[in-house]
């Protein structure tokens, strides 16, 4: 069922079953869901790259879906192979040489079930 959604910034209406998405208002533009408007800087881009997330001695087929940053990559969001027990708040290091990321240490913002897998947002520190 569609709820009715007032855009904060053009205060129009919208419809959507996914209230908690970040969708753009079909009027404006202005990127909000529910719980308000985006409070990303930037949008995210799209690209997805194969890589082996290291964790626990273990070697995990994983692959970024998006990326956020313009010159300097922020955060990503990561699809993982199976489920792990990845926690909120715990640190990984990542390797992924397409985006010249070598060692690069970043923290789980967030995760969440994907069927079989697992999605995680991560923030670099």
């Amino acid at each position: 069922m569609a709820e009715r959604l007032l855009c904060p910034k053009c205060g129009r209406p919208s419809y959507t079953a996914a209230t908690a998405a970040y969708l753009p208002c079909p009027h404006c533009g202005c990127v909000f869901s529910k719980a308000g408007p985006s409070r990303r800087e930037r949008e995210r881009v799209r690209k997805e790259l194969s890589f082996a997330l290291v964790y626990s001695g273990r070697s995990i087929p994983s692959r970024t879906v998006d990326i956020c940053g313009d010159r300097r990559i922020k955060g990503l969001r990561i699809s993982v192979e199976g489920i792990q027990p990845l926690k909120e708040g715990e640190t990984l290091t990542l390797d992924i040489p397409q985006l010249g990321l070598r060692g690069a240490r970043a923290r789980v913002v967030w995760k969440a079930l994907e069927g079989e897998n697992m999605a995680l947002g991560l923030s670099f520190l």
